[in-house]
């Protein structure tokens, strides 16, 4: 199992965009920036070599509070009785991150065959990446348990 913490604050994926240069169109990625940081650090502690066998991956996001938020509401978004539902998505959140851990954490994002996503408030916003090898894992599909 690897953990990681990436200090940034979470964005989603942003579609890919189109421009015309001249008589030309030119497509180019506005997260790109954004994949990149992650990467970065995830680079700095990755395994030497990336997993090429089946993948559990587990994001949890840590976004910031609203500023204007009494203090009451604020402790029990810290302790998690008032969950995260506002945007951005959580499927376009792991989107980015999955994409940035391409190369780095596992071969290809298509190995991912477990993904456990979890929005959450914080004052301090980050993502935490747990990244599990299945490769000696029994999995029960009957039970959809790893024993």
């Amino acid at each position: 199992m690897i953990l990681f913490t990436v200090n940034i604050l979470p964005e989603p994926q942003k579609q890919t965009r189109f421009v015309m240069r001249g008589k030309y169109p030119q497509a180019y990625n506005p997260s790109a920036d954004y994949i990149k940081h992650i990467q970065w650090q995830l680079k700095a502690y990755a395994p030497e070599e990336p997993i090429y066998s089946s993948v559990e991956l587990t994001l949890n996001f840590y976004l910031p509070m609203p500023k204007a938020t009494s203090n009451r509401m604020r402790q029990q978004m810290l302790n998690g009785k008032v969950m995260h539902i506002k945007r951005p998505d959580i499927d376009n959140l792991a989107y980015a991150v999955t994409n940035a851990g391409k190369g780095i954490l596992y071969d290809d994002d298509s190995q991912i065959v477990r993904l456990i996503c979890q929005k959450m408030y914080s004052d301090n916003p980050r993502i935490v990446i747990k990244v599990r090898d299945l490769a000696d894992t029994i999995f029960n599909f009957n039970l959809g348990e790893i024993c």
